[in-house]
């Protein structure tokens, strides 16, 4: 399949990971912000905040609800996607 065109993450993205179902991409970086997208249409669905660094990882459950993201200071925050919140 043809990429569907660059997002903007910014200003540095350094993990992305798609939910299980691939309704879901997130990308966290050196905002301190873990970004939502719509890969389908390439719209942003909201962020998480929480950390205090870069997010140097993200990860999906598999059964999707459920999301972890780490950052550079060794903290990772668990967050319930539905609620969006810790």
């Amino acid at each position: 399949a043809a990429p569907r065109g660059a997002l903007a993450h910014g200003p540095e993205a350094w993990s992305v990971a798609y939910r299980p179902d691939g309704g879901m991409l997130a990308s966290g970086g050196d905002d301190h912000k873990v970004r939502l997208w719509d890969p389908a249409t390439g719209l942003p669905l909201g962020t998480l905040e929480g950390h205090e660094t870069t997010v140097s990882a993200v990860a999906f459950h598999p059964g999707g609800g459920l999301f972890a993201s780490a950052d550079v200071g060794g903290r990772v925050i668990l967050w319930d996607l539905e609620t969006r919140s810790v």
